[in-house]
């Protein structure tokens, strides 16, 4: 599970494994490959089906690597047909990014903090002005990096219920 944790979903289907699989590489083709696919038009359902894994991207105009759009996934047969897992979360590279700018954000904050409050208590309360404006501006970072989380997290709302549904319909569809 990724940095702002997706959740695990299910879809069942009587038809086998085979079938699931050669259905999902059927209507992808055209639409092949994940890399660069949150830049292109909305609506769109781009990705790979490798064996029993599924790697599928829904596309979103305007939000870049920030759509969390990712869907990985993978085929399990059962004695009545077979059964898809899968997570939706954003996709890697959003997740190390994101991971780096917020450690960046916190680090700054708690060295800030502890060097301001350090010439605080040593009664250099001159030399403690600037550590302490670079952990409030740290602060203020930290808190919008998770507005800003929130609001993408929103706007992308259609693109979940794009994955869910694609995956859906030609999973569980019967010919």
């Amino acid at each position: 599970m990724g940095l702002l944790q997706g959740r695990r979903f299910t879809v069942s289907s009587s038809l086998p494994v085979d079938v699931v699989r050669a259905r999902l590489d059927d209507a992808l083709q055209g639409h092949r490959g994940t890399f660069g696919a949150s830049l292109g038009p909305a609506g769109v359902v781009r990705g790979n089906v490798r064996q029993d894994k599924i790697e599928l991207v829904a596309m979103h105009a305007g939000l870049g690597i920030w759509s969390p759009t990712a869907l990985q996934g993978w085929l399990r047969a059962t004695p009545t047909g077979c059964v898809v897992y899968y997570d939706i979360d954003w996709p890697l590279t959003a997740q190390v990014f994101g991971a780096i700018w917020l450690g960046a954000f916190v680090l700054a904050l708690v060295g800030g903090a502890a060097i301001a409050g350090y010439q605080a208590i040593a009664g250099h309360v001159d030399a403690a002005g600037l550590p302490a404006l670079v952990a409030g501006c740290a602060l203020v970072a930290t808190l919008l990096f998770f507005g800003l989380v929130a609001v993408l997290r929103s706007a992308s709302r259609d693109q979940v219920a794009l994955l869910h549904g694609w995956l859906a319909e030609r999973v569980q569809t019967p010919n």
